[in-house]
């Protein structure tokens, strides 16, 4: 049989009702009939059927295109007609439009409308268009973190580090407001048109202030809520949340945005969920062989499974990234780091005084030979030991004396390069 006369990979189908044409390889009711016809009275089908033909019109707006789809909604490019607004439209998939569901799709809405900040996805309101509850919040066009892994491949670190601090600035924002993220990831990670990034889907978040029993009632009985390879162990069996959970998560996410891979692999979502339970988390310096140490230790933090060893705030965990990052930290004013000198010179003549007073208890005079009151070889031995001991270990260990702690100051080694005295 010739080419030209073998039959198109799909044939045009027509709706059993109208005849209206249907797009290719669907077949079912048009648009028009699924809102007439009794078997399909829920406006909603058209979102949850595959239905829906593009343009289309919902009450005040105007859906231009899909934008993508989770698991309790589906997001669509939108005008708003009366104000000629472009946004992104969540919509509630139909098959969720049980009482329980749609307070779950309504309570994200007004959870993320109480945040306001330039690293949080911008909610305008959250309403029921022709019995279909939807949310309107600000068009992220620049896609998510998980869309630029996938174009790109991973992110040089500094880049990484950055976006990931942005993200935590949003967080910390939802925090605030007594608001547990629950589901960061890089698909819950949206880029603004001048690259910002931004947290969205609120849809698990829950009041830290709330009790367990109120989370519980939030969460599917048997059914694990969250993304498993992005999710603390405490999460998946099912514990009280912290703030803990989510920086765990954000780890995960800074993790795949440096290798294109989730912490915690398996061929199937409960060899993943194994792993992650048993701590079974990939080396990120095998991954990422360039990767500073430094950094890697700080994501080993982020992805303890005991959350008592992870970061105790978002505060703490910036600093920790800052020197990560393209955000180079000012150099501190001279009379800052001159007020820091002499608190750290005043505590080593206490430090040395008190070295020198136990050595005169033990020895009594002989500690001062021929009777001056100069110190032995020993005492100066011993003081030279303290003072490389108060500079190393304390710089080594907390990246400042006691003098540049108490000044705000640190010392910070920036890819590789000569440590400094900086400001925190």
């Amino acid at each position: 049989m010739n080419s030209d006369q073998d039959p198109p990979p799909f044939l045009p189908m027509n709706c059993p009702d109208c005849g209206a044409a249907l797009p290719p390889a669907i077949a079912a009711f048009c648009p028009a009939c699924v809102l007439s016809n009794e078997e399909h009275a829920s406006h909603g089908a058209l979102f949850g059927k595959g239905l829906l033909q593009l343009p289309y019109q919902l009450g005040d707006y105007r859906l231009a295109r899909k934008l993508g789809e989770g698991g309790m909604g589906v997001v669509f490019d939108a005008e708003h007609l009366p104000s000629g607004r472009r946004l992104a439209l969540k919509v509630l998939k139909s098959h969720l439009e049980d009482d329980a569901q749609r307070e779950r799709f309504l309570r994200e809405g007004r959870l993320s409308a109480t945040i306001d900040h330039p690293n949080s996805v911008y909610v305008f309101g959250t309403e029921t268009v022709e019995g279909i509850p939807v949310i309107a919040m600000e068009l992220a066009p620049g896609g998510t973190l998980h869309d630029a892994v996938k174009q790109r491949g991973p992110f040089p670190v500094r880049e990484a580090v950055d976006a990931i601090l942005q993200v935590m600035e949003g967080l910390q924002a939802a925090h605030a407001r007594g608001v547990l993220h629950r589901d960061i990831k890089p698909s819950n990670c949206f880029l603004s048109a001048d690259g910002r990034a931004l947290v969205g889907d609120y849809g698990l978040s829950i009041s830290h202030e709330g009790s367990a029993e109120h989370s519980q009632r939030l969460t599917l009985s048997g059914v694990i809520m969250g993304t498993p390879a992005f999710c603390a162990p405490e999460q998946l069996r099912g514990e009280p949340l912290d703030l803990r959970a989510d920086l765990y998560a954000t780890g995960a996410t800074l993790f795949y945005l440096l290798t294109g891979k989730a912490p915690a692999r398996g061929s199937n979502p409960m060899e993943v969920i194994a792993a992650v339970l048993e701590g079974k988390i990939q080396d990120v310096g095998t991954l990422r062989p360039d990767l500073p140490r430094g950094l890697a230790a700080v994501l080993a933090q982020c992805l303890s499974g005991d959350p008592r060893k992870r970061h105790g705030s978002y505060q703490e965990l910036r600093r920790a990234l800052l020197p990560f990052s393209s955000a180079v930290p000012a150099p501190a004013p001279i009379a800052l780091r001159a007020g820091a000198g002499l608190v750290d010179v005043v505590l080593l003549m206490v430090l040395c005084f008190a070295d020198i007073g136990a050595q005169f208890l033990r020895e009594g005079f002989a500690a001062f030979p021929e009777g001056s009151f100069t110190p032995s070889f020993r005492s100066h031995a011993s003081g030279s030991s303290l003072l490389i001991l108060f500079f190393f270990l304390s710089e080594w260990l907390w990246g400042a004396t006691p003098g540049k702690r108490l000044f705000g100051i640190c010392v910070v080694g920036l890819d590789g390069a000569r440590p400094r005295a900086l400001q925190s």
